[in-house]
């Protein structure tokens, strides 16, 4: 349970995060852009917002537990 536990609070973590810096670049930095720097800001984070989680996901699942 543990093994899986925290990969997966860092993963709503990040999520969050993400989400946050969204919410705050849509409402405040988005109208102000030209329309090649809206579609450069999408892509990189559909990119990072898939890529991030998996790769935290990748590295924290392959944790072995301490032998005791």
């Amino acid at each position: 349970m543990q093994r899986i536990l925290v990969p997966f609070l860092l993963t709503l973590l990040v999520a969050g995060i993400y989400f946050a810096i969204g919410y705050a670049l849509f409402v405040h930095v988005w109208p102000r852009l030209p329309a090649w720097a809206n579609v450069v800001l999408v892509v990189a984070l559909a990119l990072a917002f898939v890529l991030t989680p998996m790769f935290l996901l990748l590295k924290l699942g392959n944790m072995r537990p301490p032998r005791t």
